[in-house]
């Protein structure tokens, strides 16, 4: 019956946020909009990988489209991937994105420059070592 369905959000004249489905029939290129209320989130607020160097979030999430807010554990030096102060995560009609890409925290006045070590020599093989053949090629 229907072809396609979005949800966005909209800021209702009372500054709360409610959401519109936006459904599109299939025989028709008219769309049919429908407000309703933000539903429960149905998830829990996702904890970071220690990798990342974020803090656990302190945001109180309870609806759809609300935001979780995570900051570096060393703020304000160390910032989101160099650049930010914050990384949001929004919580959708289904929950929290899986799996979520976790940014990483460094400090953006050091400057790396990573070198691949160099990748080491055999060890020296002198005549008479085990292991080591010659071969004498003879000409006819």
């Amino acid at each position: 019956m229907f072809e396609e369905m979005t949800n966005v959000s909209a800021l209702s004249e009372k500054n709360t946020f409610n959401t519109i489905e936006i459904i599109k029939p299939f025989s028709s290129s008219y769309f049919l909009c429908v407000c309703r209320e933000p539903m429960d989130c149905p998830d829990y607020i996702p904890y970071p990988t220690m990798e990342s160097g974020l803090k656990d979030s302190e945001s109180v999430v309870t609806k759809e489209r609300e935001i979780a807010v995570y900051e570096c554990f060393d703020s304000p030096q160390f910032l989101i991937n160099g650049i930010d102060t914050q990384f949001n995560l929004t919580c959708l009609k289904t929950g929290y994105p899986v799996p979520v890409i976790w940014p990483t925290c460094v400090d953006p006045s050091v400057t790396t420059t990573t070198m691949t070590p160099p990748i080491p020599l055999p060890p020296c093989q002198c005549i008479g070592d085990e292991g080591l053949f010659i071969v004498e090629f003879q000409s006819y």
